[in-house]
């Protein structure tokens, strides 16, 4: 009765399980699974042969009404950010475009990860930095600031800094660190452009789902994960 029972129920769970597998992967919500590089590529060729240009987020300008793409990594560091970060540059080199790579300095694959991205950086990539400096701050607008522009000092020891985005992590109530809380002036007396949001079609693997705009508009974004490539 038993062998009978397990006959029946051994089959049925792993045809239940590959059909879960499937149906995840078919929708790209398997975070331990890397996304396939073939993904990338196929979308910067279809945006290519649609007639955008690529521009590097520094050397962007809002009033330009050309069609415009805008394309960044997020370098987390919470695992396999390294074969991430050749995938998606040796994707963007076969298809001649460039774009930034956002990098934390408080994490522990920085100091190793340095003569990647100054090689990167000679190669024609952007380097940013990834901050989550208010929230690290105990949300202390003032202690922020001071962590803030000192990890920019620390950044361009190396790297020609110019653009910054926000990190979302768990470490204050707000989540993701509210860039909208810092004084708009300092980031011009830094001389950095904060680019954590913006108005446009955006395409991204956040929490690892792919998701795309329905339509592309004059300026397309995309925001990438080192770690899930």
């Amino acid at each position: 009765m038993i062998k009978k029972i397990l006959r029946i129920l051994i089959p049925a769970t792993i045809l239940m399980l590959a059909v879960s597998l499937g149906y995840l992967a078919y929708t790209e919500q398997l975070p331990w699974l890397p996304f396939p590089a073939q993904q990338y590529a196929n979308l910067l060729i279809e945006l290519k042969q649609e007639g955008y240009s690529f521009v590097l987020p520094k050397d962007y300008n809002a009033s330009n009404k050309a069609k415009t793409v805008l394309i960044f990594h997020d370098v987390d560091g919470l695992g396999g950010w390294q074969h991430g970060v050749n995938t998606l540059a040796n994707v963007e080199q076969a298809q001649g475009v460039r774009s930034a790579f956002y990098l934390r300095p408080d994490m522990d694959y920085f100091t190793g990860a340095i003569p990647l991205f100054l090689e990167l950086q000679q190669q024609g990539w952007e380097i940013g930095y990834h901050y989550d400096t208010y929230c690290r701050a105990g949300e202390n607008l003032t202690l922020a600031w001071e962590l803030f522009t000192a990890q920019i000092i620390y950044l361009r020891t190396w790297f020609n800094i110019s653009t910054v985005r926000a990190h979302g992590d768990e470490f204050c109530s707000y989540k993701v660190d509210s860039h909208q809380a810092y004084d708009q002036a300092l980031w011009g007396m830094l001389g950095v452009r904060d680019y954590t949001s913006l108005s446009a079609s955006w395409v991204q693997d956040t929490h690892h789902v792919w998701s795309t705009s329905a339509k592309y508009g004059l300026l397309v974004v995309i925001l990438l994960h080192a770690d899930w490539w």
